[in-house]
């Protein structure tokens, strides 16, 4: 039995805690409630039983990162087995639990968790009791996306449990039995959660950049300052990127671009190509091949867009890999890979209301120009 439980355990804690599902931008936790079932795996000299099945309920609620408490309620029944003392049991009682979480990136979020409870159990020949209960176990949650603005989730665990029938505190007799019952219990539940999600930090609000004595932050006043400046040295007036560079539109020399495409639009935090997107960009590397035959300096500006929701630079890195994903497309339709240049402005440049979902929904794009 102990064999059993320790192998659970080991695979539940290795597959919660696989750095493979680690990344940049942890998942933000809510309250939840979860429904599943349970099936526990029964020592041969302890309930003379059968393995049970059952279910549970549980309603949780996170405290900070990496700490959270949930009760649940859960109700099981085992059949009786071929030995001579054969029993059925029905099992019902519930628990309170502290969940110690790591959440991660893409929705997951392994736990740890220990804790105590009442289970009521009731032999068919031997009577019921009231009992503690004490168990700990290792589990994860892993979210998707139904729509932007619900998610759902599901949850494995697989814990360690002791009911002490031996010191039952009401009910009846159970004292055939006297070894405490050790057993190894799988979960598996739907979760859906509610209310806002807990914020682990927040942005900090833009400040003016402090007065420097002995001489100015931003030499070229282009409104990067100068430890942040990758091209230092900029002409008056020049719109630049967040590195401090020219935009394409001034290296190529005109101000105004002979051709816009797009805009690109992207589902909430991703950056894969929809078959609409890839309409838009089929016809636009058409119109490229045809403009750099009249224009051999054509110069192709690709710029990256996010809504309002994760951190700055998380964000920048988002609409970086959404313009590097039409910048791909773009390449592998004839489009020379030399010709591209791409740009990240994360959330700062919206061109809809992040208050609304229609509005977060125009911002998460890609803008495609063409210049000479």
């Amino acid at each position: 039995m102990l064999k059993k439980v320790g192998c659970a355990l080991a695979a539940g804690a290795a597959i919660a805690f696989n750095p493979a599902f680690a990344g940049e931008e942890p998942h933000a936790l809510r309250s939840y409630v979860n429904i599943g079932g349970q099936y526990i795996f029964v020592d041969d000299n302890s309930r003379q039983s059968d393995d049970g099945l059952g279910a549970f309920i549980s309603v949780g609620k996170p405290f900070s990162r990496y700490f959270g408490m949930e009760f649940t309620a859960f109700l099981s029944s085992f059949d009786s087995d071929s030995s001579p003392a054969n029993n059925d049991w029905d099992e019902y009682g519930g628990e309170i639990a502290a969940l110690l979480t790591y959440p991660m990136s893409r929705g997951w979020v392994p736990y740890l968790t220990a804790g105590v409870g009442m289970t009521n159990s009731d032999g068919s020949s031997v009577g019921d009791s009231y009992d503690g209960t004490y168990y700990t176990g290792a589990g994860f949650f892993k979210y998707f996306n139904v729509d932007e603005d619900t998610e759902l989730g599901v949850r494995f665990d697989v814990r360690y449990r002791v009911i002490d029938v031996n010191d039952s505190v009401g009910g009846g007799s159970v004292a055939p039995f006297n070894n405490d019952f050790d057993e190894a219990v799988l979960r598996l539940a739907l979760v859906v959660p509610f209310g806002e999600p807990l914020v682990y930090a927040k942005k900090a609000e833009p400040v003016a950049a402090p007065v420097v004595e002995e001489g100015p932050a931003d030499s070229d006043g282009d409104g990067v300052i100068d430890a942040k400046d990758m091209c230092p040295d900029t002409p008056a007036g020049t719109e630049v990127d967040g590195k401090g560079c020219p935009l394409t539109k001034q290296i190529g020399g005109d101000d105004a671009p002979v051709a816009q495409f797009g805009p690109i639009y992207f589902g909430y935090n991703r950056n894969d190509l929809t078959a609409e997107a890839r309409a838009k960009l089929d016809s636009a590397a058409a119109t490229i091949g045809k403009l750099k035959a009249e224009n051999p300096k054509l110069t192709v500006q690709v710029s990256g867009h996010t809504d309002d929701r994760g951190t700055d630079n998380y964000n920048l890195g988002l609409g970086e890999r959404r313009a590097n994903a039409v910048k791909e497309y773009l390449v592998r339709k004839g489009v020379e890979a030399d010709r591209i240049e791409v740009t990240s402005f994360g959330e700062s440049r919206p061109s809809g209301d992040n208050a609304t979902a229609a509005g977060r929904a125009l911002n998460r794009r890609a803008e495609v120009e063409a210049y000479k």
